[in-house]
C-alpha cells in the first residue's frame, strides 16, 4: 500500500495479512489507531501517522517501523480507557527513527488494572536496532518523546 493523499478514517488502517508494507507520504488518521495489525507488518513513514485514541502504529505480533516523519499516539478522551503510543508492537520490533515518535496522552486502565501511560515506543518483546540517543537500544536520529520509552518490566534490549 503506498499513501500519498490524505486517510482519515474512523477506525484505523487494519491490515490482516501478513507480510504487508505501507509506505505512507500524506497524512493516515484514526480515531483510534491510525495502523494496526495483528499479523505484523512494515511502516515506511515519510508523512503522519497519528492514532487519536490509540497508538500511531500498532501490531500485536512483530513489526518493523522506518521513520522519517511524525508517528503519534495520543488520547482523546472519547474512551475511557486508552493508551496514545506512537508505536507499540508487541513481539520482535525492528525500529529505525529519523523522524518524531511520541505518545502523547493516556488515561483510564488497562485489561490489568493498571493506569495507562502514553509511551513514544512501547514494546513486550525484543527490540532491535542500536543505541540511540537516550540509550535505548534503537536506530534513532530523531527524536522519540513520551513518559517512558519501554513500559517498565516488559520486553528486552538487544544491540
Amino acid at each position: 500500500m503506498r499513501y500519498t493523499n490524505r486517510l482519515a478514517c474512523h477506525n484505523k488502517v487494519a491490515l490482516h495479512a501478513s507480510g504487508v508494507t505501507v509506505t505512507n507520504y500524506g497524512l493516515i488518521s484514526g480515531d483510534r489507531h491510525g495502523i494496526t495489525t495483528d499479523e505484523g507488518a512494515t511502516l515506511t513513514n515519510y508523512g503522519t501517522v497519528i492514532g487519536r485514541n490509540g497508538s500511531g502504529f500498532g501490531s500485536d505480533v512483530d513489526g518493523t517501523v522506518i521513520n522519517h516523519g511524525t508517528l503519534t499516539g495520543a488520547f482523546s478522551g472519547l474512551q475511557p480507557d486508552s493508551d496514545g503510543d506512537g508505536v507499540d508492537i508487541d513481539k520482535i520490533a525492528h525500529i529505525e527513527n529519523y523522524g518524531v515518535i511520541q505518545g502523547v496522552g493516556a488515561g483510564g486502565v488497562d485489561k490489568n488494572g493498571f493506569a495507562n501511560g502514553s509511551e513514544g515506543i512501547a514494546s513486550y518483546g525484543k527490540l532491535d536496532g542500536e543505541h540511540g540517543s537516550n540509550g535505548l537500544t534503537q536506530r534513532t536520529k530523531g527524536t522519540v518523546l513520551g513518559a517512558d520509552w519501554l513500559r517498565p518490566g516488559q520486553g528486552s534490549l538487544e544491540r
